[in-house]
């Protein structure tokens, strides 16, 4: 059965302000409108590179990023795996903990590759 992976870049979801700092409500909401896009159109696994972000996020907004991302229920049904450069590994490893914690899908990757080969692995039954 094939497989259909959507690749999504940071700035297709990351809003910041004018003065640099995130937009997270506007965040929040074009990754939900982005998800739902992926429900409706049938069964896709994610890749979200977040390599070329600008925007670097805190801690409480790595937390409810990765609370809002677990709430949609498309998520625990598809795979989101999570590409990062080695730098931002530890704060990928929480987003991908508190998705897992609520349901989502969710891996964090800082190789391509290996990212692509987790998404179009047969889960076991």
């Amino acid at each position: 059965m094939p497989t259909n992976i959507q690749i999504i870049h940071t700035q297709d979801y990351i809003r910041a302000a004018p003065d640099g700092a995130l937009d997270l409500t506007a965040s929040r909401d074009l990754l939900k409108d982005l998800v739902t896009q992926f429900d409706t159109a049938g069964q896709y696994h994610v890749l979200v590179d977040t390599r070329g972000a600008e925007v670097r996020l805190s801690i409480i907004n790595i937390f409810e990023l990765g609370v809002a991302l677990a709430a949609e229920p498309a998520l625990a049904r598809e795979k989101v795996a999570l590409l990062v450069p080695p730098e931002e590994k530890v704060n990928a490893e929480f987003f991908e903990t508190v998705g897992i914690n609520r349901g989502a899908n969710l891996r964090a990757f800082t190789d391509f590759e290996t990212a692509i080969r987790w998404l179009i692995m047969k889960e076991p039954p």
